[in-house]
């Protein structure tokens, strides 16, 4: 055989090569991950947000957070991780209280394209109203006072009294006017807002105040 059709057999050889190295780059080294998370969700858990997706074995999970500007959801981050949740408010986003968010997620492997992302949870960040300190409540004269919280605009005071039957009083200022009972009692005081957004706060401990 001349070397003319060597040099043509050796050059089909090679195509045909390459064709099937192709196929199997496509069909072997290029997997997707399959699997699409069904749900990914918000939970609060003392005050700390998550995003928390569909839990599959064997999998990865990367989160993409959207946040809503003008009008339009703007790419923030993608976060990868090897659990099926991820603290919110340690992420590189403004948790600024009515900040809003679009959170997805999909699966990730080893030596495999991640999978297609799931449909967006939508979420609106919100804050919690600090805690009153306890320290600061007292009687003085008629009335019950305590130090302010920032951003509450409202308070509920709970009194339970010996037999630990409950009165519920409101007040719009750090202050209320009392009926005094004439026995020891345990007061709580929870800081409101009316913004949606914003949380009541916690009870705490309450005080023991003699009404």
């Amino acid at each position: 055989m001349s070397k003319k059709y060597k040099f043509i057999f050796c050059a089909i050889g090679l195509a045909f090569l390459a064709i099937i190295l192709g196929v199997c780059f496509v069909f072997f080294g290029n997997k997707v991950v399959k699997p699409i998370p069904t749900y990914v969700k918000i939970e609060n858990f003392d005050g700390q947000y998550y995003a928390i997706a569909e839990q599959k074995a064997d999998f990865g999970y990367k989160f993409k957070i959207e946040q809503y500007i003008e009008d339009n959801y703007i790419l923030v981050d993608f976060v990868e991780n090897n659990s099926n949740a991820i603290n919110l408010s340690e992420q590189k986003i403004n948790l600024n209280s009515g900040n809003k968010f679009r959170i997805s997620v999909c699966y990730t492997a080893d030596g495999r394209n991640d999978g297609a992302f799931s449909n967006g949870v939508e979420w609106t960040a919100k804050s919690k109203l600090g805690q009153v300190d306890y320290d600061s409540l007292n009687v003085i004269g008629a009335s019950l006072v305590w130090n302010e919280i920032p951003h509450a605009d409202g308070y509920k005071i709970l009194i339970y009294d010996a037999d630990f039957e409950l009165t519920t009083l409101t007040s719009n200022t750090n202050r209320v006017e009392l009926s005094f009972i004439g026995e020891k009692c345990i007061v709580f005081v929870v800081a409101t807002s009316t913004n949606e957004n914003i949380v009541e706060s916690s009870m705490g401990t309450g005080k023991e105040l003699y009404l």
